[in-house]
């Protein structure tokens, strides 16, 4: 294997980013990777006081998250980047420190989320360029469409079957109303078609209690999360890929380019997909919860792997933002 290349040798990374699914222990390595001293300070996890201040005291709610950063990231430190993922919690006050502590450095900041789901837009001056997952936010801020990633274990070697497979459609991911309604929709359409899946949605407990309250349907429901390893297993044993986003947001999934990655076949609910380049109707099926037909088209067809879009791995997806001439 040919040794990474080290462009960034010698710089100092200041990286604020959330837990999230273990990405953030993938871009802190993929940074070492290229020579770079990262100094990675995550994101307040967020308790149940929090949900309760946001609604009735903020100000209390902010004073938390200013006293975690003031503590947690290293002032007496020159960084050469600081690089934000999201960012929930920095006040004006914390990124005017920033700018002031980073004056020869670069500020970049990247948006997985979009502006109706995260309304952050006060920190857009603080920051050298904005990057966003969302076309249309691009579109009205002026941010820098930069669409999301996959990881290295998601790359075709792992997940690639050219032989048997245990299910026709799979499904992995966090649970919510509107994808509840979703599935609930979905399983007469499966079990009358004779359609094998795995679909699991997780939930905290107390979640899975509320949705019991609302009478949902929780066949789908686990609050037992799955490691990389055994996502990747169930993956390898499926025909296809569902990926089911918010109606809020625009941006496409992580799903969804881990299993572009992968050279799978991807079925979306996203009609935005359309509007990409590498958009291929052979591999990528859309979706509505009005017509799943589409589904029973494909599911008998005898070719379900198709050459993997190397463009969305990880290394590349920073390169270009720690690179970014403008």
């Amino acid at each position: 294997m040919n040794e990474p290349e080290k462009y960034l040798s010698g710089k100092e990374i200041l990286l604020i980013c959330p837990k999230f699914f273990n990405y953030q222990t993938f871009i802190v390595n993929e940074l070492k990777s290229r020579g770079a001293s990262v100094q990675y300070v995550p994101e307040i996890e967020e308790r149940l006081i929090f949900k309760f201040l946001r609604r009735i005291r903020k100000s209390k709610l902010q004073e938390l998250y200013d006293k975690y950063y003031l503590e947690s990231i290293p002032w007496q430190k020159k960084f050469d980047i600081v690089f934000v993922v999201k960012g929930a919690g920095l006040s004006l006050d914390l990124l005017k420190r920033l700018r002031l502590y980073s004056q020869k450095g670069h500020l970049l900041h990247y948006r997985w989320d979009s502006v109706r789901n995260f309304d952050n837009l006060y920190m857009r001056e603080f920051f050298d360029h904005t990057f966003s997952f969302d076309k249309p936010d691009c579109e009205n801020y002026g941010f820098i469409y930069h669409p999301l990633f996959f990881v290295p274990v998601y790359n075709n070697e792992n997940v690639l079957n050219n032989h048997s497979y245990a299910y026709d459609i799979m499904f992995i991911g966090t649970a919510n109303e509107e994808r509840i309604r979703f599935f609930e929709k979905l399983r007469p359409f499966l079990t009358n078609n004779n359609l094998v899946s795995y679909i699991n949605l997780y939930t905290s407990k107390w979640r899975y209690v509320k949705f019991k309250i609302k009478s949902l349907d929780t066949t789908y429901l686990t609050t037992k999360t799955l490691e990389d390893e055994e996502v990747i297993k169930i993956m390898r044993k499926s025909k296809s890929i569902l990926d089911v986003p918010s109606k809020n947001q625009n941006g496409l999934t992580m799903r969804s380019f881990e299993t572009l990655g992968s050279g799978k076949m991807l079925i979306t609910t996203n009609t935005r997909i359309r509007n990409e380049h590498f958009y291929n109707p052979e591999q990528i099926k859309i979706i509505d919860s009005d017509n799943f037909n589409i589904i029973n088209d494909f599911a008998h067809l005898s070719c379900f792997t198709f050459a993997p879009m190397t463009e969305f791995s990880l290394e590349k997806w920073i390169r270009r933002i720690l690179t970014y001439n403008g």
